[in-house]
């Protein structure tokens, strides 16, 4: 028996990745932040909830299952204020574009919301990229700062996301 064909008058939504203009993969549109292109917070959270989820039998306190970076854009408030929001716009995009360039290695690079972005990396080698990621973009743009933290199961992306505020707030 054949598949019924499809009706013309009800749009297919692709859900596939796509490419933009730099060649790289691009998250589907309602998963991606507009702005920079980056994927959206909520891709963000669905991925670390996976990955934080603890499995039947292991304890909370069990070894890292990554590592994520939090790049936050110092002063936009300022530059939207002092030289308009098209100039806010573009630190934005550079900023993102600078965690994509040190972060080669991550999972997911997405923008959390306002002026913050996070990079996700996972495997054996997560904790030491995290770290080299973050000294490379706070020391890529003044107005960057940034901070890192591992990834433990049993905890939820809110903690983890108060965890990376901390961290980044004690790189000042």
């Amino acid at each position: 028996m054949a598949a019924p064909a499809p009706d013309p008058a009800r749009p297919r939504r692709n859900r596939t990745a796509r490419r933009g203009p730099s060649g790289l993969r691009r998250p589907p549109a309602d998963d991606a932040d507009p702005l920079t292109g980056l994927a959206s917070r909520r891709r963000l959270e669905r991925a670390l909830t996976r990955l934080l989820a603890t499995r039947r039998g292991e304890r909370a306190e069990a070894a890292p299952r990554g590592a994520c970076v939090l790049v936050d854009v110092v002063g936009l408030k300022g530059v939207n204020h002092d030289r308009g929001y098209s100039a806010g716009d573009r630190l934005l995009v550079e900023a993102a574009a600078r965690l994509r360039c040190v972060a080669p290695t991550a999972r997911i690079v997405a923008r959390l919301g306002g002026d913050e972005f996070v990079a996700l990396f996972t495997g054996p080698r997560a904790a030491a990229e995290a770290a080299e990621a973050c000294r490379q973009a706070a020391a890529g743009l003044p107005r960057l700062r940034a901070g890192w933290e591992a990834i433990h199961p049993g905890s939820g992306p809110a903690s983890l996301f108060d965890r990376l505020h901390a961290a980044c707030r004690g790189a000042r």
